[in-house]
């Protein structure tokens, strides 16, 4: 599950261990979206529809058998519409039905994702994450301050604080509490795992930056 999927964390930041984390989206930031989504999904259905009903008339029906390189060339245009229009939707769909809970505890964390088809628990020992990073995100309302769990894998890396502002005396405690090191964001968009050579530098301190 993507972090930014989430905006809601009830305790605002943990404080000790073992820590219970419950993550949601809220419903203000859902309406939003699906307002934008909508008459865009509507009226890009409308088009396909009209499309689909010309293609399938004698003569342009004729024509795509004749030229079957154009008829690669539409349908791959017909996947790549499927494909703008499904991917939003269903992060919308995320946003609104997918909750997750976090427990931290000394011998790792354990998720669980409860989402509109499945339940899904994973546990991960807390030496496999690569470390605490700040990261700021741009968002409908304003730009919001976090503080993620980084694991190599993407999908794993866990939302510890959502708030205004985040200062690093927080950023420095919560990273003591949990025995890791503070990284930089970037290490949320590597697209690999941890390998040969992989290093978790500390982030500079701000009086030498």
């Amino acid at each position: 599950m993507r972090v930014a999927t989430f905006d809601r964390i009830e305790p605002a930041m943990p404080t000790q261990l073992p820590a219970n984390i419950s993550q949601t989206c809220s419903q203000r930031t859902a309406f939003a979206l699906l307002v934008l989504l909508v008459p865009l999904a509507f009226a890009v259905a409308l088009a396909t529809m009209s499309l689909l009903v010309a293609i399938l008339s004698p003569e342009p029906r004729a024509t795509l058998f004749s030229q079957p390189l154009l008829a690669v060339e539409i349908t791959t245009a017909f996947a790549l519409v499927a494909f703008l229009i499904a991917l939003p939707i269903k992060r919308l769909l995320d946003r609104v039905l997918t909750t997750r809970s976090v427990s931290i505890e000394d011998a790792g964390v354990t998720v669980t994702d409860n989402g509109y088809f499945l339940t899904e628990t994973w546990f991960e020992p807390l030496s496999a994450f690569v470390g605490v990073a700040p990261h700021m995100r741009a968002t409908l309302g304003a730009t919001r301050h976090e503080i993620v769990l980084v694991h190599p894998k993407r999908g794993k890396s866990i939302l510890l604080s959502v708030a205004a502002k985040a200062s690093p005396a927080e950023l420095d405690r919560i990273a003591h509490m949990l025995g890791q090191p503070v990284v930089a964001a970037s290490e949320l968009y590597r697209f690999r795992n941890r390998a040969h050579g992989f290093s978790t530098g500390r982030l500079p301190d701000a009086s030498h930056a």
